[in-house]
């Protein structure tokens, strides 16, 4: 059996990826989560410039397979990383799924004031409202994306 190791990135890491991540791995429920399990999750809305492009490991799913998040800060990353992992022969060992589709405006205005004016005073409860009218959608990826890589 190969064991895949699936990566969900967003722009910053700090947000959208670490919900899907968390998702994948069952540390979060597929229904929403209070604001009190998200601030506690070890990423949530605390990365920075210096974590930029740096994989992160979440854990494993229910299945051993390694789960991780990375922010890019760059939209383009899906093509690119998958013509890599093409050439080095990696292509069925790594699953590289773009979470930023499911940022909406109220999250993107929090994430932000948050992580890039340095002020999560003001920016997390936009973030979290953010995310939580984000979360079913998530939900929904992270299924389809074990549904099309591991058959659930």
């Amino acid at each position: 059996m190969i064991f895949i190791k699936f990566v969900y990135f967003d722009y910053g890491g700090s947000h959208s990826s670490v919900l899907a991540a968390n998702i994948h791995t069952n540390n979060l429920s597929k229904t929403k989560p209070f604001k009190e399990e998200l601030i506690n999750l070890p990423l949530f809305d605390k990365t920075d410039a210096s974590d930029e492009g740096e994989m992160k490991y979440i854990g494993l799913d229910e299945n051993q397979h390694e789960v991780y998040l990375i922010g890019t800060k760059n939209g383009n990353f899906t093509n690119a990383i998958n013509n890599i992992t093409s050439l080095l022969g990696l292509t069925n060992e790594y699953v590289f799924i773009g979470t930023m589709p499911y940022v909406n405006l109220i999250l993107r205005i929090g994430g932000f004031i948050s992580r890039g004016l340095s002020m999560p005073f003001i920016g997390r409860p936009l973030v979290l409202a953010g995310v939580l009218a984000a979360y079913p959608a998530l939900v929904t990826l992270v299924e389809r994306v074990k549904l099309e890589n591991i058959g659930g």
